[in-house]
């Protein structure tokens, strides 16, 4: 059953967003369910909040490869695996995202 998302004011992928945020760097189940909502949720991104997303995620793997985070390598493929997603989902909606 599809639930539906009351976002009257707007806001829905900017919490997504806030979501994102707080799970990445996380060593917690967070790191897998968060990236498959926004997955499941794909029409409540545009263009603004696909950027967003993307750029926090460069930075988590920037932070990364630095030895700033210590997550797991599942934490590592979840977050590369919805970036790839949001990757493909830019170029079918014809977003002008620069990664």
């Amino acid at each position: 059953m599809k639930k539906t998302i009351n976002d009257k004011d707007n806001d829905f992928g900017d919490i997504m967003i806030l979501a994102l945020r707080y799970a990445i760097g996380r060593r917690t189940y967070v790191t897998s369910e968060v990236p498959e909502f926004i997955m499941q949720n794909a029409e409540q991104i545009n263009e603004r909040i696909c950027a967003v997303m993307l750029r926090d995620i460069d930075e988590y793997l920037q932070d990364r490869d630095k030895g700033l985070i210590k997550d797991d390598e599942c934490d590592y493929q979840s977050w590369t695996k919805l970036a790839e997603y949001l990757v493909n989902l830019a170029q079918e909606k014809g977003y002008k995202i620069y990664v």
